[in-house]
């Protein structure tokens, strides 16, 4: 299935409500979605999310977030379900708080690559 421009504004719509409910909590706040998907707020308050690592505990240089509009090839399907995911969450949250010193450790990694 190929994507569609409908499909990524469903995605971009639902970032934008996690956006919004991560911006009113702590510096640091990660939201994680099934799959072990861990989403937060990077320093220029775009949504970033990373996979497969070990929250507070993989090294912040070894972390490699990517901005949630640029998850890359995937189809409808799988752009649904991660949509489906992020409201499914924001409709009973459960943010993590514990990691906020790791979320700057790995946002100041992405800043510096980003400006790099």
């Amino acid at each position: 299935m190929t994507v569609t421009n409908a499909s990524r504004e469903q995605l971009e719509n639902e970032a934008s409500y996690l956006r919004d409910y991560l911006m009113t909590q702590p510096a640091g706040t990660i939201a994680v979605l099934v799959n072990d998907l861990a989403l937060w707020l990077a320093a220029g308050k775009e949504i970033v999310w990373a996979q497969d690592v070990t929250l507070g505990q993989t090294r912040p240089d070894e972390v490699f977030p990517t901005p949630i509009e640029d998850i890359g090839q995937i189809d409808t399907e799988e752009l649904y379900e991660l949509s489906q995911n992020i409201r499914n969450w924001l409709k009973a949250p459960t943010p993590l708080f514990e990691y906020a010193e790791w979320v700057a450790g790995v946002n100041a990694e992405y800043a510096s690559h980003d400006l790099g």
